[in-house]
């Protein structure tokens, strides 16, 4: 059965593993800028994480392993949607969904202007994020050099 942890920065250590498979996720599916994923930059992602004024992060577990989690902020008038990952084994079971309407419950409260998503390119989850609402916006590009 899953259960979910509503937490804070102090928890971050317990997704560790889940932000390596996401790193390595995005290493894979990146057309051009698959290096910037090769290397283990989870303390440079807690670091700044841990900037953000409020933070608020969930868990999904399955017994006592977390499956799933997710990073949400609210910074001035401005919420995020910082990182969200599900393992392979657990997408279909509307985890994502359930991580994503208690992260959203919990930005609205703060009343921010706007809330944003950024999602790395190739990766294929706009479907998902629509469900919500977010549709793109715009596409920042950057040189490979």
């Amino acid at each position: 059965m899953i259960t979910y942890k509503v937490t804070g920065i102090e928890s971050i250590d317990i997704i560790k593993p889940l932000v390596a498979k996401l790193s390595d996720y995005h290493k894979d599916i990146s057309s051009y800028f698959s290096k910037d994923f090769e290397v283990d930059n989870y303390d440079q992602k807690k670091s700044f994480i841990s900037e953000k004024q409020n933070v608020q992060l969930t868990i999904a577990h399955d017994e006592d392993e977390p499956v799933a989690y997710l990073v949400a902020s609210v910074h001035g008038n401005e919420g995020t949607i910082e990182s969200l990952y599900v393992d392979d084994s657990y997408r279909g079971y509307a985890i994502g969904d359930t991580l994503m309407s208690l992260s959203l419950d919990w930005i609205k409260k703060h009343e921010p202007e706007c809330i944003k998503i950024s999602v790395a390119y190739g990766n294929q989850v706009l479907s998902f994020y629509e469900k919500f609402g977010f549709y793109p916006r715009s596409i920042i590009l950057k040189d490979i050099n």
